[in-house]
């Protein structure tokens, strides 16, 4: 309740059932009084607290509210009255109805119908027969509020006697005209995208019930609750819940928590279709109020879905904050009732961006012909200081509104708040680490180096990572992912200020070595990180979002690295190697957030044998990773070399194609999920590497920068679009215990195959050219999306947890 004033958190603290108000009420100061009253009106909780903490009030709050159940209670009697009328005359033109809500809450939600304030008339009519019944209310002087063609929410336009009434800041003025809602259903499924089943028994189970010798037809007892919880749920969907119904609701809990009959009628009646909702109306009335569940009630609350479950953990007092903060958390409880996407996104629609204008807020209650020119002036003024109003409320909404839907998004899909921490380290890392990629070559081609040194560079990288692959493993198991990241960071700044520094062969061989072994560390380690911040079932899009969102930082590498050179040769620095020398300062800025996390190791020793999996799935996956690490390692080392040698591309040129094949790898990998679904996880990724094969191919014979650039964007969209589902295949089927032994084969396996690749393939562009070295890759992506097939074909990875 953070967002609620402390005095009016004290008077909701001494509505609670489970609590003594003595001690809360006293620490509200004699002058907050006034705006606590004010909210007590405005809520309609004012008799409520009267009801139940009337001794522990001070004297003089407690003779203002005497003063208002005294009002009240007459507006009861003309209550009354008006149905009285309503009744005869409907009943004299053979038009069947209900009386929904008002006094036949009584003695259920409240002790007496006089204690309990009510505005207006709420009758239920069958839709062939609701027009009839308006007619008859027109004859007896009621006018519609709003245009008769316009039907708000599940009743027709409100009808009032416009006695010339106007607000004058008094809630309880027993002159307030009376309004009648002609209700034609009980849910407005077309606007709430959802119907709960069973509500077409409510009429036919309705019987006469009374309150004196007022005698009416109303719902039967259990359908009164439920439809007063259908009538609460929609109001909080809408985002104006009144406090006063979850009151209402909490005392029903609380007075007849001990009433079995009643309980065991209301399990019978009503289906899960239709508990479902009150449910969710149960668990905010035990939240806000601290009212006893009965047993029926509360298994009602434990079998809500897990996401609805979450939003009460944190949501739950949102609509009651909305009266203070506007918020609009009750958007991603709408949004997990319904089934369909197209519904969502009617629903998120209509909530952030409203299309229907609010209604007239002044003199609503005048004749037309009373309007003088001052009320006319003063009701159009109003109007639009509300619809100004309204509109920053929904302005100042927009933004937490969105920042709140993306954590909650992430969190109901199982995914740790650890995780952004996460990326923002792997983003400034990834972002520097994409400006060396880009330029590094391009220095040492400056140098004077051929494509074979750079082969042997490339080799020598990836030999220290090969090296440092179970060394990293065992660090991973003993000191944690953490740890383990942030030491790499630091470490592989310094290494690769030294890589930018040196320039004889022996010294660039040896430093590109140790980059290797450091770079070794966050290849082994961000996998288990990932699968501890998510969930088997959202380990998927976990490792989607960690791709697309470094692939991103890739873009802005890609742009940047193109750049940067120029920018500091314009200051007269050294271009290529003042740009490296910052890339590596990015590297080392990412070690602070990931420091922050709190990723423990798994607790096995380092020796243990069970660091290793022993599931012939991986081991199969591994042998089929080896031979497609052999295709994409022949050609990735060499990009920049293969745009600026075969296709005579500029630097700049080059950082834009780079960038554009980051943007289409993001855009790749998050729709890689929806892909993996369709198709099936093994399908799905034999059908990605078939598509990077291709494009390996149509890269050996491209013979200008532009077809060079769409066909390797192509590929490398394909490419790391298969990524998401392999780690998936790789770490789903194993324990935590097992994920550091299986990220470290994984890393030996992909490093051995470039190890390979590289070395060959220099060696192979050098004497025989890019043409043959690239469609002997592509041919050999082929047969790694064979043998893939293959091996892992039928097997049920996907469906197997880790734990």
């Amino acid at each position: 309740m953070s967002a609620i004033p402390a005095p009016i958190r004290a008077v909701l603290e001494g509505l609670r059932f489970d609590r003594s108000p003595e001690d809360t009420l006293a620490s509200v100061a004699p002058g907050y009084w006034p705006q606590v009253l004010e909210f007590l009106d405005r809520t309609q909780l004012s008799l409520s607290l009267l009801s139940k903490c009337g001794d522990s009030l001070p004297p003089e709050i407690r003779a203002r509210l005497e003063k208002n159940l005294a009002a009240n209670r007459i507006r009861f009697l003309k209550l009354a009255e008006a149905y009285t009328q309503i009744a005869a005359a409907l009943d004299d033109a053979g038009i069947p109805f209900i009386l929904l809500k008002g006094f036949t809450q009584s003695p259920w939600f409240t002790q007496e119908p006089g204690g309990r304030v009510q505005y207006d008339l709420d009758l239920f009519c069958p839709p062939e027969h609701v027009h009839q019944a308006r007619e008859q209310l027109l004859t007896l002087g009621y006018e519609s509020l709003i245009g008769y063609d316009r039907h708000p929410i599940d009743h027709l336009p409100v009808l009032v006697k416009k006695t010339g009434w106007e607000w004058k800041g008094d809630y309880f003025d027993p002159g307030i005209p009376i309004s009648v809602d002609l209700h034609f259903r009980f849910w407005n499924e077309p606007n709430e995208r959802f119907l709960p089943q069973g509500l077409e028994e409510f009429a036919a189970r309705s019987q006469m019930d009374s309150v004196g010798e007022l005698h009416y037809p109303a719902l039967h007892p259990v359908d009164r609750l439920g439809y007063s919880c259908l009538h609460l749920l929609r109001h909080i969907l809408h985002g104006n819940a009144r406090p006063s119904h979850v009151y209402e609701l909490a005392w029903l809990l609380q007075r007849h928590a001990e009433n079995t009959e009643f309980w065991e009628n209301w399990h019978a009646l009503h289906g899960d279709s239709l508990r479902r909702p009150q449910a969710i109306c149960f668990a905010i009335a035990a939240r806000w109020f601290g009212c006893r569940l009965p047993p029926h009630a509360a298994q009602a609350v434990d079998a809500l879905p897990d996401g609805v479950k979450q939003w009460l953990d944190e949501y739950a007092l949102a609509p009651l904050e909305g009266q203070f903060v506007p918020n609009k958390h009750e958007l991603w409880l709408h949004l997990n009732l319904v089934d369909s996407n197209r519904d969502r996104a009617a629903i998120l629609l209509r909530r952030l961006i409203p299309t229907t204008l609010p209604g007239e807020v002044d003199a609503v209650l005048v004749p037309e012909e009373q309007l003088t020119l001052w009320i006319r002036f003063r009701r159009r003024w109003k109007y639009l200081l509300h619809l100004g109003a309204r509109s920053v409320f929904h302005g100042r909404a927009a933004l937490p509104t969105l920042l709140h839907g993306a954590a909650w998004l992430s969190r109901s899909q199982g995914i740790e708040p650890g995780l952004w921490r996460f990326l923002s380290a792997a983003w400034l890392y990834e972002l520097g680490l994409f400006v060396f990629m880009l330029l590094y070559n391009l220095q040492l081609i400056d140098l004077g180096y051929k494509e074979d040194f750079l082969g042997t560079i490339s080799s020598a990288q990836t030999a220290g990572s090969f090296v440092a692959a179970l060394p990293m493993g065992a660090l991973l198991q003993s000191k944690g992912p953490a740890w383990l990241i942030s030491t790499a960071f630091v470490a592989l700044g310094a290494v690769f200020t030294l890589r930018v520094l040196v320039t004889g062969s022996a010294a660039l061989l040896i430093t590109a070595f140790l980059g290797g072994v450091v770079l070794s560390a966050f290849t082994v380690a961000f996998a288990p990180a990932i699968a501890r911040l998510t969930t088997p079932r959202s380990r998927s899009l976990g490792y989607s979002i960690f791709f697309s969102s470094g692939v991103a930082m890739g873009i802005l590498g890609g742009l940047l690295g193109g750049r940067l050179p120029g920018w500091f040769a314009a200051i007269g620095a050294p271009g290529k190697k003042s740009a490296l020398l910052a890339s590596c300062l990015l590297v080392v800025a990412a070690a602070w957030p990931v420091s922050r996390l709190r990723l423990s190791s798994a607790g096995t020793p380092a020796a243990s044998p069970r660091i290793y999996p022993r599931n012939p799935v991986v081991w199969r996956y591994l042998a089929a990773l080896v031979v497609w690490n052999l295709a994409t390692g022949a050609f990735n080392p060499f990009f920049n070399a293969y745009f600026t040698s075969k296709l005579h591309a500029d630097v700049t040129g080059l950082g834009s194609i780079f960038a554009t094949s980051q943007f289409v790898q993001a855009a790749a990998m998050l729709s890689a999920p929806l892909l993996l679904r369709r198709l099936g996880l093994i399908p799905g990724i034999v059908a990605m590497q078939v598509a990077a094969a291709t494009g390996l191919l149509g890269l050996a014979w491209a013979a200008s920068p532009g077809m060079g650039a769409l066909l390797y964007v192509a590929y490398m969209a394909a490419q790391w679009m298969s990524e998401p589902g392999m780690y998936s295949v790789l770490m789903n089927p194993l324990s935590k215990e097992e994920m550091a032994g299986a990220a470290a084969l994984n890393m030996m396996a992909i490093l051995l195959a470039q190890l390979l690749a590289a070395s060959a393939a220099g060696l192979a562009i050098t004497r025989f050219g890019y043409s043959a070295t690239l469609g002997g890759a592509g041919v050999v992506g082929a047969a790694a999306a064979m043998l893939f097939w293959i091996l892992l074909r039928g097997t049920q990875v996907s469906n197997k947890p880790a734990t």
